[in-house]
């Protein structure tokens, strides 16, 4: 679970697995928000030895329980790259699993390019936002500079990066505003602040019937995180298990969550702007099993 500079990551995709590497993590997984691109970037270049990359993405999602949002993380083992022998190395075991042929990523590019809705639908959120805070807090924003930084281009709706509100949070630290992230979620960009954007609803358990459809695999990010009852959390899990989900995102880099089920870890590094304390592999080897990376794996 890692950001890159295709979302709101501070590190370039490259970058990214190269600091994966010199903290001696072997397995990782590019799960920028919306987008795929960041892995198709790597795919173009000469990645480290040794470091195996998962292609991902994190998903805006809401429960068609009660229509409460979660981040699904869709991971697709089988185009990962980087591994020349096709063989990982964990806990002194070895597991085996086939990649895909360059040739066969036509699904996964299309699914990449199905989710330029999605993106479009975060560069409206941001202008949304910047209209507000400045409606409410009299911050005075200029969305045209916001978009030269982020290269939006508003006449189409395109970016080069998936937009967020840690890039807005970026925004509010360079103007002044703000002194770090935190801050800035703390006092204008938190789901409780009154220039709050939502996205539009995508349900969870479609989301999940798709990914599986092109052989990915779904996990619950962080559920934790969001402070949800434990009844609520239940049903949650229930429907989205009934629609096929694989498992939950156990641990995490500020919290846990046990379940009976497949878990994944992940460090949601994003660095220095995002969760500065948070450093990769932060996981590494000492709280998900061998099994579990196993079953992973052979999807």
């Amino acid at each position: 679970h890692n950001h890159t500079t295709a979302s709101d990551g501070d590190h370039t995709p490259i970058k990214l697995v190269q600091r994966h590497k010199q903290h001696g993590v072997r397995l990782m997984a590019i799960t920028d928000h919306d987008t795929i691109e960041g892995f198709f970037q790597l795919k173009q270049s000469d990645i480290p030895t040794n470091v195996t990359v998962i292609p991902g993405v994190e998903l805006s999602v809401s429960s068609i329980v009660d229509g409460k949002k979660h981040h699904l993380l869709a991971l697709f083992p089988k185009y990962a790259i980087g591994c020349s022998n096709n063989y990982i190395e964990f806990d002194s075991k070895q597991f085996k699993f086939e990649v895909t042929q360059t040739s066969q990523f036509s699904d996964l590019q299309n699914f990449s390019d199905s989710l330029n809705v999605m993106r479009k639908a975060r560069i409206e959120r941001s202008k949304n936002y910047f209209e507000k805070l400045n409606e409410i807090y009299n911050l005075n924003l200029d969305f045209n500079e916001f978009c030269v930084d982020n290269q939006i281009n508003m006449e189409n709706f395109t970016s080069e990066a998936s937009i967020g509100r840690p890039l807005i949070a970026k925004y509010l630290v360079k103007k002044g505003i703000i002194t770090c992230s935190d801050e800035a979620f703390g006092k204008y960009l938190s789901d409780d602040s009154p220039a709050y954007q939502a996205l539009p609803k995508v349900e969870l358990e479609e989301m999940i019937e798709i990914v599986n459809k092109i052989g990915g695999m779904c996990f619950i990010a962080h559920p934790k995180l969001w402070g949800y009852d434990e009844q609520s959390m239940q049903k949650h899990l229930e429907s989205a298990f009934k629609a096929g989900l694989t498992g939950i995102e156990k641990w995490h880099s500020v919290c846990t969550y046990e379940y009976d089920c497949i878990g994944t870890m992940g460090s949601d590094f994003h660095g220095p702007t995002v969760h500065p304390d948070v450093e990769v592999g932060k996981y590494q080897n000492n709280t998900i099993t061998g099994e579990d990376i196993q079953k992973l794996l052979h999807c």
